[in-house]
C-alpha cells in the first residue's frame, strides 16, 4: 500500500474511532499486563479497540 494511502486510512479510521486514534502495540501490552497484575477477574472478554464496537 502506498504511503499516502496508509496515512489517510490511518487518519480515517482514527477519526470513526470515540478515543480519536488509532491503537498501538503498547495499548495491548497495557491491557495484558492489567489482566496479569489483577487477580480477580477471570474468563473475561475484553476488545481493545478504541470504542469501535459501541460508535
Amino acid at each position: 500500500m502506498p504511503e499516502a494511502a496508509r496515512r489517510d486510512m490511518l487518519a480515517k479510521t482514527a477519526a470513526s474511532l470515540p478515543v480519536g486514534r488509532v491503537g498501538v502495540g503498547e495499548d495491548i501490552a497495557r491491557q495484558i499486563l492489567a489482566f496479569m497484575t489483577i487477580g480477580f477477574a477471570t474468563g473475561s472478554i475484553v476488545y481493545i479497540d478504541g470504542g469501535a464496537l459501541i460508535s
